[in-house]
């Protein structure tokens, strides 16, 4: 790889570290509205379109990869996200709530 492709990869990988992205594709999947179609959709070309351009993949094996890390990323947040609300309501929000009521 050239140093273009590291530094764009290096710079796309911290992205979700800030902007918590993995967060939002469970509560995606389960909520029932219609518009979050268009952005499971749109944001699964755009990590195919990364994963053929960044490992020069072919299109069968960038749709494969994509589809993997989503499906995994989104069954560990189902279980993950609300054992996370479970930590945050005895751990912070136990404090918070006790200096604001």
């Amino acid at each position: 790889m050239n140093k273009a492709k590291i530094t764009i990869s290096i710079l796309a990988l911290s992205f979700p570290m800030v902007a918590k992205a993995n967060v939002v594709w469970p509560a995606l999947y389960t909520e029932t509205k219609l518009y979050s179609f268009p952005i499971i959709i749109l944001s699964l070309v755009i990590e195919f379109l990364f994963f053929k351009w960044l490992f020069e993949l072919k299109r069968k094996n960038a749709i494969i990869y994509t589809l993997v890390a989503n499906t995994a990323s989104g069954v560990i947040g189902l279980f993950v996200r609300p054992l996370s609300g479970i930590a945050y309501e005895v751990s912070l929000g136990a404090v918070v709530n006790w200096l604001f009521n």
